[in-house]
């Protein structure tokens, strides 16, 4: 979805060829109409970056050594890669963290403070880069957010009952969120509302919610489909998601959400557009949960208004944000 609304957008304004580093080239260039480049081949990788003109970093969380400092290194290596080689070098809506090690925040300083421009993700991660004191820095949106709000589909309903999107994925405490989950899923039950679970990652996220399909039939996994799932959002009652891209979506669908908080970029996100933050990974209870619900039940309306004023906003500045690339690039001529 990222890569489908940036390069959208950059088609639109025309005269721009477009190469995507991908690890399936092949479908990259399928799905998305533009040129697809293998990630894994070191020197044909070289010769790519050779032969543009400028490199942008397109989203996501990727500086961060929360997941390992291996996939940091990688990523700070192909945007130094990009500088060593004499290319301008955008972030475009980027996230920020957490960065644990002493090491890797010193090479991220070094390596943010040479970058040509950089376009934070959300106010967390823009006051985390203007600490680094970047050559131009712009405190941007998720580049999601270009995705028109009237692309929704109107398609049936998955539940003949009111339902609950949940997006759930694998964490460090499995056990206690399976618990609380469970639980949470018996009480929508006992409301009146169907569960659907929604994987937003094959196969880790439809693996570990599989367990609660045992609930029985007021419970029903989607299969991952982008476009089955934005129906999904458009029709449900509200959503308790874990994945970021699982309430950003919701956001685009006009659905409020209450947020489980594995990573500060989630609860960061949940405080942008004024959604309820029911509880983080660490302190999750069924007991948090079941009070986030009866507070979203009772301010349904409320969090829908305050949803929809924000995601006009977040949709001006998406717009606003590559439009100051195009800028950035414009000067590169």
């Amino acid at each position: 979805m990222l890569l489908s609304s940036i390069t959208r957008f950059l088609k639109e304004q025309g005269g721009i060829a477009i190469k995507v580093l991908s690890y399936n080239a092949h479908d990259t260039e399928r799905v998305h109409g533009v040129e697809g480049v293998s990630r894994s081949k070191g020197l044909g990788l070289i010769k790519q970056i050779l032969q543009t003109d400028i490199l942008v970093s397109g989203g996501g969380s990727i500086l961060q050594d929360g997941t390992s400092s291996k996939s940091l290194y990688y990523y700070m290596g192909i945007l130094g890669l990009g500088k060593l080689l004499g290319k301008k070098v955008y972030l475009m809506g980027n996230g920020y963290g957490p960065v644990t090690h002493g090491y890797n925040r010193m090479m991220l300083k070094f390596l943010l403070k040479n970058v040509d421009g950089i376009v934070s993700r959300d106010q967390d991660a823009y006051e985390a880069f203007a600490r680094y004191q970047p050559k131009r820095l712009f405190n941007g949106v998720d580049c999601v957010f270009l995705q028109r709000s009237d692309q929704t589909t109107h398609a049936d309903k998955p539940s003949k009952r009111p339902y609950v999107v949940m997006s759930l994925r694998p964490w460090k405490n499995d056990l206690a969120i399976l618990e609380a989950v469970s639980d949470t899923i018996d009480k929508l039950d006992r409301l009146g509302y169907d569960t659907v679970l929604v994987p937003m990652k094959q196969p880790d996220d439809s693996l570990f919610s599989r367990p609660l399909l045992e609930k029985g039939g007021h419970v029903s996994l989607l299969e991952h489909d982008i476009e089955a799932l934005k129906q999904c959002l458009e029709h449900a009652s509200f959503t308790i998601g874990m994945r970021l891209h699982a309430l950003i979506l919701s956001t685009i669908a006009h659905t409020p959400f209450i947020a489980v908080s594995y990573d500060p970029k989630v609860a960061s996100f949940a405080r942008q557009v004024d959604q309820k933050v029911g509880c983080t990974t660490e302190s999750i209870s069924s007991e948090k949960l079941s009070d986030a619900i009866d507070d979203m039940l009772m301010n349904l309306e409320k969090y829908r208004m305050l949803l929809n004023e924000n995601l006009v906003d977040l949709s001006k500045t998406a717009t606003e944000q590559m439009e100051l690339l195009m800028t950035w690039i414009n000067d590169c001529n």
